[in-house]
């Protein structure tokens, strides 16, 4: 008989009522929880063959890892499908020079400047500095931020490619969950060989040979739905070569 995985290490780790770092739709939710059960069958075949740890010992670095990594591949997803991301990116793009400026300037003002501009702000917003709190260090934080959100929008890449922000950005996570799981550096090696009979039978033709990148695309596989291939994976992993 096969043994299973009970379900207490395993669906309601990923239930909507989880915390208040609980995934935002279904689709990120039902993809962390189908990584957490692959990620685990995966060690512990791998255990078998003393060749990893053993799948009870990383639990607790497996369940809020997927999540953190399921969320923000949905998260950028939504952008990559978007009709108007090419117009964020345009938009995004004009803005990231002036903002910079403005943190720039912010940041050389000296002390007595910050508070007089400060006081003044909040005296103009009617509003006393105790209950507006710091204008002044307000500004920076949030021009900073949104000088950090254009630069996200620029480096964007193609929707459909595995250079696609959410391919690049899961592969990237993924690779430094493999290694604080495993506990070696991850190979940038993205050579493939050809899959066996039961994996063409599902439409996929070749397979990575290196255990690096085959954790990637089983974990990525699961997050994404089952939609992603590994010429995407592939792809987004040839970026991580190039520090993109």
């Amino acid at each position: 008989m096969k043994r299973v995985f009970h379900a207490r290490y395993t669906t309601s780790d990923f239930d909507e009522g989880s915390g208040p770092g609980q995934l935002f739709d279904t689709d990120a939710r039902c993809g962390a929880a189908r990584a957490y059960l692959q990620a685990l069958r995966h060690i512990r075949r791998l255990a078998k063959l003393n060749k990893g740890p053993h799948w009870k010992d990383v639990r607790s670095t497996l369940r809020p890892a997927l999540i953190r990594i399921s969320r923000n591949y949905w998260r950028d997803f939504d952008h990559d499908e978007r009709k108007n991301s090419a117009n964020v990116k345009a938009e995004a793009t004009k803005l990231l020079k002036p903002l910079k400026a403005t943190v720039a300037a912010l940041d050389k003002r000296p002390f007595y400047v910050r508070r007089a501009l400060n006081t003044e702000a909040a005296f103009s917003a009617e509003s006393s500095t105790s209950e507006y709190g710091d204008v002044y260090k307000t500004a920076q934080a949030v021009n900073q931020a949104l000088a950090q959100a254009c630069e996200v929008f620029v480096k964007r890449g193609h929707r459909k490619s595995g250079e696609a922000i959410r391919f690049r950005n899961a592969s990237r996570e993924i690779a430094a969950l493999w290694t604080e799981v495993f506990g070696k550096k991850f190979p940038l090696n993205t050579k493939t060989g050809r899959a066996k009979d039961s994996e063409i039978a599902k439409g996929v033709s070749r397979i990575f040979v290196s255990p690096g990148p085959v954790f990637v695309y089983l974990i990525l596989y699961e997050i994404g739905n089952r939609w992603v291939t590994v010429s995407q994976v592939e792809e987004a992993l040839k970026t991580l070569k190039g520090g993109k």
